[in-house]
């Protein structure tokens, strides 16, 4: 798949092959555009809780969806799972593929960074402290 970048522009597009990896199953889906932007907020988020904004590129965020389910139910269900990666200035849709999840549900998403990334975390974490030797 090629990256899509997570724009208005791109709505159609997104939620067409949204719509082409769930084939008819839409009850614990991503389905529409304004899911994966609401996404890509989210990331952009927890990126700049950790990081000033000239180190965004790089990072992505994963998640599934599909909340949990009461403990009677049993059976699995048909999920999306949607990776973005964080392009110089905005988010792209990497991957999108569907997956069996059960009472559990996909979760939260998560937030990877590079090894360079997680050094200026790092650094700006303990720009936030001292150390009282």
């Amino acid at each position: 798949m090629t990256k899509i970048k997570i724009s208005k522009e791109n709505a159609d597009k997104i939620e067409k092959l949204l719509n082409e990896i769930n084939g008819r199953a839409t009850a614990h889906t991503y389905t529409g555009y304004t899911q994966i932007e609401n996404m890509a907020n989210a990331a952009e988020k927890k990126l700049s809780e950790l990081l000033l904004k000239k180190d965004f590129q790089g990072a992505t965020w994963s998640e599934t969806s599909g909340d949990k389910v009461a403990n009677c139910y049993k059976g699995s269900r048909i999920a999306t799972n949607v990776k973005l990666q964080r392009g110089s200035s905005a988010w792209f849709l990497v991957s999108v593929s569907g997956r069996t999840v059960w009472k559990e549900g996909g979760g939260e998403g998560y937030l990877t960074l590079t090894a360079e990334q997680d050094a200026a975390a790092i650094i700006e974490l303990r720009k936030q402290y001292t150390v009282k030797l």
